[in-house]
C-alpha cells in the first residue's frame, strides 16, 4: 500500500474483456482461442449421448450452451439443465471435458453440497458462467428448491467474502445438475426453469465386454476434446451457433421432467396415477368425483402426511381449475366381511356418503388437465 504504483479498483465486476472502468473485471477470457474445424463430435455428443436423438431438445441445449459462450457476463437466461442417469452415461463430460477446457476452471465451479453454493461467504463463484452441481443436491428440501428458483431466474445476485463488503452484481451462472439418483431436482407443477434430461447408460459396466465397449465408444470423443483444436474448434461452433433468447426463457419439456414433477408433488402423484389408471378411488359409481377424505388418505400415503386436508384441497384447485366442488363424494370406511351358513365369504364395501369432494370432469377431461401439467 505504500507503494505509489499500487493498483487500486473501485468495487469487483464481471464486464467483457476490454472494459477499461475503475473496477477489477473478473472475466479474463476463454482459455482457448476459437479455430475452425469440423465439430461434428460435439455434435454427435451433444444429439446422440446427451439428448437420446431428440433433435429439438439438442438445438434447445445447444443454444443454451452458445448462449453462455456468446455472452457469458450478461444474465443468464431463467434456466437451467439437470442430467440424470446411471454411472458412466457421460453426464459429467459437458463440464469436464468440454466446457472446462473451454473456459478453464475459474469459470466453471463446482459444487458437491446445496449448502457450499447457498452460504454466506460465496465470493468464490462470482463471475463462474457454470456452477456444475455433480450430484443430486436440490431434490429434497423444498426451501433449497425456493432459494434455487430465485437464483436461476433472478438477474442479479448478493456476494460476500469473510472481512469483506457484501457486493450485489450480475448473476451470470448457468447450472447444470448431474446425478445418478432416480429424481434430479424438486420440480414445481408450474415450472419453467428446468430442463431435465435423461441421459441413458447402453453399456454394461459390471461385465468385461461391457466395459471395452464402453471405452471404445468414448475413445473418439476423449480424443477430440484432448487435442490441440478440439476446444477451439468447439468454441468457434458455439460462437457461431444461432440463438433465439427467447427460447431459452423456458425450460425444455421432457419426459424426465415429467417424472420429477410427479417426484416432486404428492399430490400431482395421486392425480396422475388416477389419470394413467382411469379409476377414481372409492368412486363406486364412477361418476368422476373424489372425496377430500380419499385424497387426503391417498396424499399421505404417497409422501405428503405433513399435508393437512384443506392444503391438500387448495393444491388440488390450484392444479385443476376446472374441477368443481361437489357434496356427492364417497368415501370407504371400511369393509364388511360375512360368511353365510354354508361357508360363503363376502364383502360389502361400507361407504360414507355426502361427503365434500371434487368432480373430476370427463375422464378426457381429467387427463387433458394432468397432460398440461405433467406434458404426459
Amino acid at each position: 500500500l505504500r507503494d505509489p504504483d499500487h493498483a487500486r479498483f473501485a468495487g469487483v465486476v464481471c464486464e467483457p474483456v476490454d472494459y477499461d472502468g475503475p473496477a477489477y473485471n473478473v472475466w479474463r477470457g476463454f482459455a482457448v482461442a476459437p479455430k475452425d474445424g469440423d465439430a461434428s463430435v460435439f455434435e454427435r455428443y451433444i444429439l446422440e449421448v446427451l439428448c437420446s436423438g431428440d433433435r429439438g431438445l439438442a438445438h434447445w441445449v445447444t443454444m443454451w450452451l452458445a448462449h453462455a459462450v456468446q455472452h457469458p457476463t450478461e444474465p443468464s437466461p431463467p434456466t437451467a439443465i439437470a442430467l440424470r442417469g446411471r454411472q458412466g452415461g457421460g453426464k459429467s463430460f459437458l463440464q469436464e471435458r468440454i466446457l472446462t477446457p473451454i473456459f478453464g476452471e475459474r469459470y466453471v465451479k463446482k459444487v458437491q453440497e446445496s449448502e457450499r453454493l447457498f452460504s454466506q461467504f460465496n465470493r468464490s463463484i462470482f463471475g463462474a458462467t457454470f456452477i456444475a452441481c455433480e450430484e443430486s443436491i436440490f431434490h429434497g428440501s423444498k426451501q433449497t428448491a425456493a432459494k434455487l428458483k430465485s437464483f436461476i431466474s433472478s438477474p442479479s445476485w448478493t456476494y460476500e467474502e469473510k472481512f469483506k463488503a457484501t457486493i450485489q452484481a450480475k448473476n451470470v451462472h448457468r447450472i447444470i445438475a448431474t446425478t445418478n439418483e432416480q429424481q434430479a431436482v424438486h420440480v414445481d407443477f408450474d415450472d419453467r426453469r428446468w430442463t431435465v434430461i435423461e441421459v441413458p447408460q447402453p453399456f454394461d459396466l459390471l461385465t468385461d465386454d461391457g466395459k471395452a465397449a464402453a471405452r471404445a465408444f468414448w475413445e473418439p470423443y476423449h480424443a477430440f476434446m484432448r487435442s490441440d483444436d478440439g476446444p477451439g474448434i468447439v468454441l468457434r461452433y458455439l460462437l457461431d451457433y444461432p440463438v433465439d433468447r427467447n427460447e431459452l426463457l423456458y425450460g425444455y419439456g421432457t419426459d424426465a421432467k415429467a417424472s420429477d414433477k410427479v417426484a416432486s408433488d404428492p399430490v400431482v402423484a395421486v392425480l396422475h396415477e388416477i389419470a394413467v389408471n382411469g379409476i377414481c378411488p372409492h368412486d363406486t359409481k364412477a361418476s368422476g368425483i373424489v372425496s377430500n377424505k380419499t385424497l387426503t388418505e391417498l396424499v399421505h400415503k404417497a409422501g405428503g402426511r405433513s399435508m393437512s386436508p384443506e392444503e391438500i384441497a387448495l393444491r388440488a384447485i390450484a392444479l385443476l381449475p376446472h374441477a368443481e366442488k361437489s357434496r356427492k363424494a364417497q368415501y370407504l370406511e371400511r369393509l364388511h366381511s360375512y360368511t353365510d351358513s354354508d361357508g360363503r365369504a363376502s364383502v360389502t364395501p361400507l361407504m360414507e356418503t355426502r361427503q365434500r369432494g371434487f368432480y373430476l370432469g370427463t375422464l378426457a377431461e381429467f387427463r387433458a388437465a394432468i397432460t398440461r401439467i405433467t406434458l404426459r
